[in-house]
């Protein structure tokens, strides 16, 4: 049921409720993949979680927080799982609220409201996902998210979070990679890049130096998304972080995956989307693609 947000929204949450309120229609759509030559983003971020689901040995109570339209909350509603999904933009929700009454999903439920301003009991969940949400909250948030999902999974438990992923402002041979020069960060991107692309161990790549978080507040160029800023993160950034909260990784796969710049998908949009769509195929946990996605999946156990 629709609740009022009871905490003032920072600047960013403002511009992240504004945008995706009046898009969601929009965002549905694409959510659908009923936009031509439009890489299905959403789908291969779902994909992935409902991969992971179907591995788990069981899975009773899973959360999805910026659940959006509602499309993975349905899906896994679908496989037996009581599913429950909460974000602040009231368009998306009433969707989601839509889609779960039309396809007769009595396990999934949708909360309207600020997720740092709802109180879950510890252990509730088996599986806790985060699709399109640590990019639109502040680092004090996000460390804060990172620790509350740990306290409200049960042992065992899984968190799924996708990322925008630093590591391809390396390729992509725009303003991006200017400011990675601008930081000095480019070796250590490159480095990062190598060290997965190597399969190193989990323990070696917890161990290497990475590029510090990017700005607070930062400025970017235009994603086609109107919020101010949204941030970025390295496959081993988010490890350490996991780890750091008492997560094993398990498993970090590309998402959306490039054959050449931004540059190249304006021009040959077809192309693009089916090289992406091929490529995507052979993604699954697999780091060499890694430098060339423009986002990844990260997934950790409980333990």
């Amino acid at each position: 049921m629709p609740i009022k947000e009871k905490i003032k929204r920072t600047k960013q949450q403002e511009e992240t409720w504004r945008f995706f309120n009046d898009q969601a229609r929009d965002w549905d759509k694409k959510a659908s993949g009923q936009i031509a030559n439009k890489v299905n983003v959403i789908k291969q971020r779902n994909d992935y979680v409902l991969g992971v689901l179907k591995r788990r040995p069981a899975t009773k109570y899973m959360l999805d927080v910026g659940s959006g339209v509602g499309d993975l909350v349905c899906a896994a509603a679908k496989m037996g799982i009581k599913a429950t999904g909460i974000d602040i933009a009231g368009g998306m929700v009433d969707l989601a609220h839509k889609r779960a009454i039309d396809d007769k999903l009595n396990l999934a439920e949708f909360i309207l409201g600020d997720y740092f301003d709802w109180h879950v009991d510890d252990a509730s969940y088996d599986v806790v996902v985060a699709n399109g949400f640590i990019e639109y909250i502040s680092y004090e948030q996000r460390d804060d998210f990172f620790n509350d999902a740990f306290r409200i999974l049960k042992p065992g438990g899984t968190l799924i979070v996708s990322a925008r992923n630093r590591l391809f402002n390396i390729m992509s041979a725009n303003e991006y990679t200017r400011n990675e020069f601008a930081y000095g960060t480019v070796d250590l991107l490159v480095k990062e890049i190598v060290a997965l692309n190597s399969a190193a161990k989990v323990n070696d790549l917890l161990a290497m130096d990475t590029a510090p978080f990017q700005p607070e507040e930062m400025g970017h160029t235009d994603t086609g998304i109107a919020v101010g800023s949204r941030y970025q993160y390295t496959p081993v950034q988010l490890m350490k972080i996991m780890d750091r909260e008492g997560f094993r990784v398990v498993g970090v796969g590309p998402i959306h995956i490039h054959s050449g710049p931004p540059s190249f998908k304006a021009v040959h949009d077809r192309v693009h989307f089916e090289i992406a769509n091929l490529l995507q195929e052979y993604a699954a946990n697999d780091l060499k693609l890694i430098g060339l996605a423009s986002a990844f999946m990260i997934h950790g156990v409980k333990e």
